[in-house]
């Protein structure tokens, strides 16, 4: 928590720190907590109490999958797969006669 708030204050634009900080505490306390209720609450009367968990549970998993896409160096690996393209033997050598 105290870390979300330095880094809303360090990343706001001059002046505006402190709606930065309400900003990021709305989101953290306030529309999460909310929406979370609402949506969990909607899905346990459509689907039931199995099934919401199941939704849930499968949007949890994407939700990290994403985020760990955001994690990948992908300049490196791009860079890697266009050098390994570049080196790689083509096809007219193998069939030279």
């Amino acid at each position: 928590w105290t870390a979300g708030v330095a880094l809303a204050k360090e990343n706001s634009p001059v002046g505006l720190e402190t709606s930065g900080q309400s900003i990021f505490s709305l989101a953290y306390n306030g529309i999460g907590g909310l929406s979370g209720s609402i949506i969990g609450g909607q899905l346990y009367d459509l689907v039931g109490p199995r099934r919401m968990y199941q939704i849930k549970g499968l949007l949890f998993a994407i939700t990290v999958c994403l985020y760990l896409l955001t994690l990948a160096d992908w300049r490196s690996t791009f860079r890697k797969l266009r050098r390994y393209r570049d080196e790689a033997p083509h096809a007219s050598q193998y069939h030279s006669i």
